[in-house]
């Protein structure tokens, strides 16, 4: 966890609850409705939802 610990969000396309609940322990919100999606317009669609 040390390597995200400046992060706030992670997009992911599959993770399981565990390591969502270790992500969340951490303050990381790990976001999965962008999966599938391309990167470019998965971060501009985060980007306008949370800035």
């Amino acid at each position: 966890m040390r390597i995200l610990r400046d992060c706030s969000v992670l997009l992911i396309e599959k993770v399981g609850e565990a390591a969502k609940k270790l992500l969340a322990d951490a303050g990381i919100d790990a976001i999965d409705k962008f999966k599938g999606r391309e990167i470019d317009c998965a971060l501009a669609e985060l980007t306008a939802e949370y800035l």
